[in-house]
């Protein structure tokens, strides 16, 4: 239920965004409908997992002594500033894409700087309050889609999950190697300088 609200944020900011520019009339066109959603699903649902991963961690840690309105602050405290920075980069971004003469950019631009705006006001707000219900659901026992009923849960233990494992013991040192770093360097530069040599080569329109 908490990734469906999370998914229910992303309908709602969009569906204000569609509303809001409508209101103002700035028309909407079939492929605002179809790319945004999907635009912000993209890159708003990182947030969602940020905070609800630092969550995790202080419920473990703290061992149950500290409330989940605690637990709440903190976590808005250490990743909060991290999200609204993304956000805002992300907005400013989009919005820039509003002084394009192109009508249809520009509103395809527009539509999508306040749509992601709303989905991090929403998920500062709308999602964290979703979050508190749902940590004190698992407090109480109850079952996630069936919250009036409890039922027997086992303890919970303070265990590193297997892909956290496998970053930590593996991937993290691979990708830290003094060579493996040199050689994903070069790689990118390479591709990069690739890239830039067929630029001339791209041509511009819609495609057949």
């Amino acid at each position: 239920m908490l990734g469906i609200s999370g998914i229910v944020i992303v309908l709602a900011s969009v569906s204000t965004s569609v509303g809001i520019f409508s209101l103002l009339g700035i028309k909407v066109t079939l492929i605002i409908a179809e790319v945004i959603p999907f635009l912000v699903l993209a890159v708003g649902v990182d947030n969602i997992f940020i905070l609800n991963h630092e969550f995790e961690r202080l419920t473990l840690k703290s061992f149950g002594e500290m409330s989940v309105e605690e637990r709440i602050a903190k976590t808005l405290g250490r990743m909060g500033p991290s999200i609204l920075l993304s956000a805002l980069s992300e907005t400013i971004a989009f919005g820039l894409g509003g002084i394009v003469t192109m009508p249809a950019v520009r509103n395809f631009a527009l539509y999508a700087s306040l749509a992601v705006w709303v989905d991090f006001s929403l998920q500062v707000t709308a999602f964290v309050a979703f979050l508190s219900l749902d940590a004190k659901r698992q407090e109480e026992d109850r079952i996630d889609c069936f919250p009036c009923v409890k039922i027997e849960a086992p303890e919970r233990l303070d265990k590193e999950g297997l892909l956290q494992k496998w970053m930590r013991k593996y991937y993290a040192p691979f990708i830290l190697n003094k060579k493996v770093r040199v050689s994903i360097i070069t790689f990118f530069v390479g591709l990069f300088m690739a890239a830039l040599s067929f630029v001339t080569q791209v041509e511009l329109g819609l495609g057949n």
